[in-house]
């Protein structure tokens, strides 16, 4: 059974040991190709900074 990798942030420690890894990477180029002047990312409560890119 799969972990859960909480506060893990290395890649090979991820697919050695099982963990879960989703690879998002597709999005970059969709929100890259977006007509929006500025993109947000809102994140839940004590999960950080809004991230803003403009």
């Amino acid at each position: 059974m799969k972990k859960l990798p909480y506060g893990i942030s290395d890649y090979e420690r991820l697919v050695e040991n099982d963990y879960y890894y989703v690879d998002k990477t597709m999005y970059i180029e969709k929100s890259e190709n977006l007509a929006e002047r500025y993109i947000m990312f809102l994140r839940p409560r004590k999960f950080g900074k809004i991230l803003f890119i403009g």
